[in-house]
């Protein structure tokens, strides 16, 4: 009886230990869910930030272009409207390609 009381004691106790080992590795592995968790919001926040940045720039950029084209289209407009031919001529077109793709606006051409 001894015997049977002791295997009944040691089973306890062995099944109160797997019972704390079974609750440590939950308790850790919810802490890892929560550092997931943590961890893949920050880099969500990063790529937003990271978007909106890029999305600015464009922005910009696509501004830039489009002023210089608007600037573009009135130049040769003033030129051909005071042509007799309503043509702009080789030279000038070619000026006004080499202005427009160094980015800069045809309109200022001739100023130093």
């Amino acid at each position: 009886m001894v015997a049977n009381e002791i295997a009944e004691k040691r089973r306890a106790k062995n099944e109160a230990a797997e019972a704390e080992r079974i609750a440590t590795i939950a308790d850790v592995e919810a802490e890892r869910n929560r550092q997931n968790e943590a961890r893949r919001v920050e880099l969500k926040r990063v790529h937003r930030e990271q978007k909106l940045a890029k999305r600015a720039l464009n922005i910009e950029i696509a501004s830039g272009l489009v002023d210089l084209i608007m600037d573009l289209a009135d130049e040769t407009h003033d030129i051909t409207s005071q042509s007799e031919t309503n043509q702009i001529s080789n030279p000038e077109w070619r000026e006004f390609m080499h202005l427009f793709k160094k980015g800069k606006k045809v309109s200022l051409r001739n100023v130093q």
